[in-house]
């Protein structure tokens, strides 16, 4: 197990219950604070020997042991400190046959050090409709079982694992139930029926508790703790820094060196003698640390410190950053760095680096942050400021969901490749730092060749070349077996500001939305800069994917027609045909472009499926028979692919061959360039006629399309 497995905390807390003297385990639990673990009270019956519903509280527990399989197999002894026996709704014992009872809880107190790798975590509430996991009682990696979330009754989580290999069977009791994504605990397994599970939710459990007149150790997951709120970032910034921070004295200097990183004039009282008048720090940070309880003259300990560290800008990657210099080994140091990229998702910049960074972007020669994230990421987040400190903020927030180099960095190197040489050696050695912080520093060799091809191209092709174009959005809906539309126009400006917003909601000759469509493109050119090509991009259902739009005419002339498809940059968009279960990766595979394969698809391809590959396919080029296109496209669009071209059907086919001699040796992002050029040039086979290409971003639909949109 791995400083990047996604459930290492759950692991590390998973308890498995043994009857002394016998291997297997009766069940499982989890350690909720230290030194308490909360299991099932029937797997506690059953270690002992008891029917499964045994109401009276065991005076002792011998012959049971507590393990933590992730840190080792030692055995350790437990107390039982509170007892909630399996009871009815109307309070009578729970007995054989039941479906339904409350209660069902043990708190087990350990009388044996667990050692410093078994830590606590946090608990959270669940969510129907996400997927949860949970392992046998030993805690076994491959005993994992997924199940899926369906809804909470009065006194349970209800759980369905059809889609598992593995289903929830005896032995799973008192296991936690993981939400991956909160990275939390979410419910404790009780009961199963078949292919269904149930679980005791965790946001009840202090509830519960406190109707049978007991008490747990809290706080838990996001309740109130003594100085506030415990977050989600600040237990994950527990277990590494506990793991680090051995001392009180090491704890102690780590507390007054990250404050000084963060106010370097000045810095509070953690344990130690401070040389700070009082009010001597802003009021921002004043407020966190009176937050955090480190206000009080009470020495330093771990849970202030993460506290703070999570309620200060920059903090929480300041502390690692710091931690990592401590950490004295390899595993140490990877748990550290993985944390850092996962802790914060809206800040991984410590604060040095933070006013390191804007300090080299405002040299006169840095271009503005607009034309470096235009050029780095693709239709990624709107930077209309003209400023970098605004632009830092957002893009430090905009990370992939899948792969691990943060996108700021990315555009630092395409700022760094198109600025003034000294500007560039400055960015260059920041964005190394950074990268080696983070472990990312061969990743980062691979964009910096990528940002120094892009300004060398931009060098070579001129000024113009590389000019945003506005982009023209047209939603159609055909009224059933005819030549007639509905339509909205929707146009926007190349940094994305609206020009016009139209909608006809009755159907017309398609003449009057082509005439309609000309006068809107003969505006949009007007405003376009020299060598820059406008996007038509066409909102359409799956059956009118091979509509030949870009052969239609907006402009009829005789000598010199107008053809939608050779004036502008025309390509289809179908969000529907988009699977709710893969928006995450296709928001990916947009993301890394420019780094991604072209995948020339001739059948069936199972790599084109595969997710979050670290090079995955981002474009498909359909170089197959005409019958098989549809379902292959399909599929393509399904998953997530952006960009996916074709042969549309035609009396006088082309041959798919054609398709591969147009893009062998190109890479996805240029397909909107190459099918453009491809029907200024007409062909004997029909190829500029026939080709069709879906070029579909995660985002930038309009506001009123009526397909499935992904923000819904």
């Amino acid at each position: 197990m791995g400083p990047d497995d996604p459930d290492r905390p759950v692991k590390f807390a998973h308890a498995a219950l043994h009857r002394e003297g016998e291997p297997p385990a009766f069940g499982g639990g989890v350690l909720l604070a230290p030194g308490t673990v909360l299991t099932c009270a029937h797997v506690v019956n059953q270690v002992l020997d008891r029917p499964d519903f045994a109401q009276e509280r065991p005076q002792a527990l011998d012959g049971l042991a507590v393990s933590f399989p992730a840190t080792g197999r030692r055995r350790l002894r437990a107390a039982l400190a509170a007892w909630l026996p399996a009871r009815r709704a109307d309070g009578s014992p729970a007995a054989e046959g039941d479906v339904e009872w409350s209660g069902d809880l043990a708190l087990l107190q350990l009388l044996d050090d667990p050692g410093p790798a078994a830590l606590p975590v946090g608990t959270g509430r669940c969510h129907a409709g996400r997927p949860a996991y949970a392992w046998f009682g030993s805690g076994a990696p491959s005993s994992i079982a997924a199940v899926m979330v369906q809804g909470v009754t009065e006194r349970w989580i209800v759980l369905d694992s059809t889609g598992s290999a593995q289903p929830v069977v005896g032995g799973y009791s008192g296991s936690p139930l993981w939400d991956r994504a909160q990275r939390r605990v979410v419910g404790l397994v009780v009961s199963r029926s078949g292919l269904r599970a149930f679980a005791v939710p965790a946001a009840g459990l202090r509830e519960l508790f406190r109707e049978a007149g007991e008490e747990l150790p809290g706080p838990l997951g996001d309740e109130d703790g003594a100085h506030g709120p415990v977050g989600p970032v600040a237990r994950q910034l527990l277990g590494p820094l506990r793991a680090v921070l051995t001392t009180p004295e090491a704890l102690a200097d780590l507390a007054g060196r990250f404050l000084a990183e963060l106010e370097p004039e000045s810095g509070p009282d953690l344990g130690r003698e401070s040389a700070v008048e009082p009010g001597g720090v802003d009021a921002d940070h004043d407020h966190a640390i009176a937050d955090a309880g480190l206000d009080d003259g009470s020495p330093a300990s771990a849970e202030r410190l993460v506290r703070l560290a999570a309620a200060l800008p920059h903090g929480a990657p300041t502390l690692l950053a710091l931690l990592a210099g401590a950490a004295r080994t390899q595993e140490q140091r990877s748990w550290v760095a993985t944390t850092a990229l996962r802790a914060c998702p809206e800040q991984f910049l410590t604060a040095g680096e933070h006013r390191e960074l804007l300090a080299l972007l405002a040299d006169g020669t840095v271009p503005d942050p607009r034309r470096c994230a235009a050029e780095a990421l693709p239709l990624g987040p709107d930077l209309d400021r003209a400023h970098w400190p605004e632009a830092v903020a957002e893009l430090e927030r905009y990370r992939p969901r899948y792969g691990r180099f943060p996108q700021l960095l990315r555009t630092v190197e395409f700022a760094a490749a198109a600025a003034g040489a000294g500007a560039a050696r400055g960015l260059g050695a920041w964005s190394e730092a950074v990268a080696q912080r983070l472990g990312l520093a061969e990743i980062l060799l691979e964009h910096r060749a990528q940002a120094r091809e892009s300004a060398e191209r931009a060098r070579e092709r001129g000024p113009q070349h590389g000019a945003s174009a506005p982009v023209v959005q047209v939603q159609l809906w055909r009224a059933t077996g005819t030549e007639c539309f509905s339509y909205a126009l929707h146009a926007a400006d190349a940094r994305g500001r609206p020009l016009h917003r139209s909608v006809r909601d009755v159907p017309v000759p398609r003449s009057r939305l082509l005439a309609e469509l000309g006068g809107l493109l003969e505006e949009v050119t007007g405003q376009v800069e020299p060598g820059a090509v406008p996007v038509v991009e066409w909102f359409v259902t799956g059956e009118e994917l091979d509509l030949a739009v870009d052969q239609w005419v907006y402009r009829p002339d005789e000598l010199f027609p107008g053809v939608l498809g050779q004036d502008f940059l025309c390509v289809m968009r179908s969000p529907e045909l988009r699977r709710a279960a893969f928006r995450p990766e296709h928001r990916y595979r947009w993301q890394v472009l420019r780094s991604g394969r072209l995948s020339l698809v001739e059948r069936h391809d199972p790599v084109v499926q595969q997710r979050g590959a670290p090079v995955p396919v981002c474009g498909v080029a359909l170089c197959c028979p005409a019958e098989e296109v549809p379902r292959l496209r399909a599929i393509a669009l399904a998953v997530g692919v952006p960009g996916v071209l074709w042969l549309r059907p035609a009396e006088h086919g082309t041959p798919p061959g054609r398709v591969r001699d147009l893009v062998l040796g190109a890479a996805p992002h240029q397909l909107p360039r190459l099918v453009y050029e491809a029907r200024l040039t007409e062909s004997a086979d029909g190829l500029h006629r026939n080709l069709a290409l879906v070029w579909d971003s995660p985002d930038g639909h309009p506001e009123t399309l009526g397909l499935g949109d992904p923000r819904d």
